[in-house]
């Protein structure tokens, strides 16, 4: 006797499962059809975490994956599926359905137990060694310098060579590409006015820790000696928020600096 195992979608099966099945299975027609419905979000979240995008990677539809890109689909989104244990505990599911479901809507190439939270389509990409899925994600605006939560690069991923290289030239010039546009950004918007907006007074701390930090930002520094503030002062006249506006703009924002900050109160 044999069985057939048909995959149906009734009309009211979730939009992204939707996007993900075709970006799956590289049905770049249905792919565009559905990308041209009113309201169609190309980068919907699946119920367990990734998006269109990163299915169309990681199974190299190419095809598919150029339809998404060229509807708007974000290069740099990460996967929030993690590990069947994890997920199921977050999205309180049993850990076998989860399984079940990555492997049929996702792929089953992968490792059950390796945790994929974090991760790009270019991670996806670079893990089964699609060279033009790499090209088109980076073409199309993909941040090689992005790290999924493990701490580690996409390169990281692929040990075929001429990926490593390709990826590893792109994360170059996307620094270097940064760095002019943070350039351009701090003379528009230099550090002591942003300081001066949160901070009333402290004219002459604010200037000589932005002159610092300027110094530092145009290359002159020594980086076995490394650029360090000590604010000292009676309390209350602002040096803890004159130290988390240097680590909010040294970070970009990231709030796990936060907890890094020390102040001595004299």
């Amino acid at each position: 006797m044999l069985v057939y195992l048909v995959w149906c979608y009734s009309s009211g099966h979730g939009q992204s499962e939707k996007l993900c099945y075709l970006a799956k299975e590289n049905r770049s027609k249905a792919l565009e059809t559905l990308l041209s419905e009113n309201g169609c979000d190309v980068n919907q979240i699946h119920s367990l975490g990734w998006t269109a995008l990163h299915v169309a990677a990681m199974n190299d539809s190419v095809r598919a994956m150029k339809l998404l890109l060229q509807a708007g689909a974000d290069p740099n989104v990460r996967d929030e599926y993690s590990t069947p244990f994890k997920t199921a505990g977050k999205r309180k599911m049993r850990v076998m359905d989860v399984i079940m479901i990555r492997e049929d809507e996702f792929s089953h190439r992968l490792n059950k137990n390796a945790n994929f939270c974090g991760f790009t389509p270019l991670h996806y990409a670079s893990l089964i060694d699609s060279y033009e899925g790499v090209k088109l994600l980076l073409d199309g605006g993909a941040d090689a310098t992005m790290k999924d939560d493990s701490g580690h690069t996409a390169d990281e991923y692929t040990e075929n060579e001429t990926i490593k290289k390709l990826i590893k030239a792109n994360k170059e010039e996307f620094i270097e590409r940064k760095r002019k546009r943070e350039a351009e950004e701090r003379k528009k918007y230099p550090l002591e006015r942003r300081i001066k907006e949160a901070i009333i007074g402290q004219e002459g701390a604010i200037t000589i820790v932005s002159s610092a930090i300027r110094r530092r930002e145009n290359g002159w520094y020594d980086e076995d000696h490394p650029l360090v503030f000590l604010f000292l002062g009676s309390s209350g006249i602002g040096k803890t928020e004159l130290a988390k506006q240097v680590a909010k703009y040294l970070h970009k924002d990231n709030k796990e600096v936060g907890g890094a900050l020390h102040h001595v109160t004299r």
